[in-house]
């Protein structure tokens, strides 16, 4: 039990109220679903309905050791997701996804175990490759792919040329990529690998690496 649960478990004794009677008193006629919601706050604070201040006001909680609880909450939070963190790649699409769902068959890409660990040029050779096989196993019998000499780079000189000129393209060819490195460090490449952002860190170009014929800046790797 988190230390927001705690409060809102002692408030409810010194009340002398039941969760089915606080979910009334914030405003729910499905009692079920109103416990859904109190019990996903106090464990993920994730609101609905304006759930964080309704549950204060309910519980008539003391704005200070509220506060306090979730703020710690947020720290249980970070840590949880700090731990179970694991390098992967996340396609970013060409257009949205029909229907939506489909989109989880295509965004995924494996990637080998402990890469995190290689010379950061061989990582990040790594991790192309490993999107260039992801495309190559999902498009090589598209009329994009045979009309390229079945060839990655060409695949995407004709993707481009048809962008180019306003015509449509599947949704689920691949616009690109993120790499979850580490947490809290995503590295974004365009579809030809080439580092168009990086989430987390301070950047200033200075002088350039070269990763695949790609000129990127020594800042993103500090």
């Amino acid at each position: 039990m988190n230390v927001l649960q705690t409060l809102v478990s002692q408030q409810l004794i010194t009340k002398k109220l039941s969760k089915h009677q606080l979910a009334s008193i914030i405003g729910y006629t499905n009692i079920s679903k109103g416990l859904r919601v109190i019990d996903h706050f106090i464990t993920t604070l994730t609101e609905s309905n304006d759930i964080r201040s309704k549950l204060q006001q309910a519980l008539d909680i003391p704005s200070k050791d509220y506060k306090a609880a979730i703020e710690q909450v947020e720290v249980d939070i970070e840590k949880l997701a700090q731990q179970a963190f694991t390098p992967s790649i996340q396609v970013i699409l060409s257009g949205r996804p029909s229907p939506v769902f489909a989109a989880i068959f295509f965004i995924k890409v494996d990637i080998p175990e402990g890469i995190e660990s290689l010379q950061f040029t061989n990582e990040i050779n790594c991790v192309f490759d490993c999107y260039i096989q992801n495309q190559n196993a999902h498009f090589s019998g598209t009329s994009y792919y045979t009309d390229s000499g079945d060839d990655y780079l060409s695949f995407v000189e004709a993707l481009e040329k048809a962008e180019l000129f306003n015509k449509p393209i599947p949704w689920s060819f691949g616009n690109g990529f993120r790499y979850f490195r580490k947490y809290k460090d995503t590295l974004t490449f365009d579809r030809r690998g080439n580092l168009i952002n990086r989430a987390g860190q301070y950047q200033k170009s200075v002088s350039t690496l070269n990763v695949n014929g790609k000129s990127i800046p020594s800042s993103f790797f500090k």
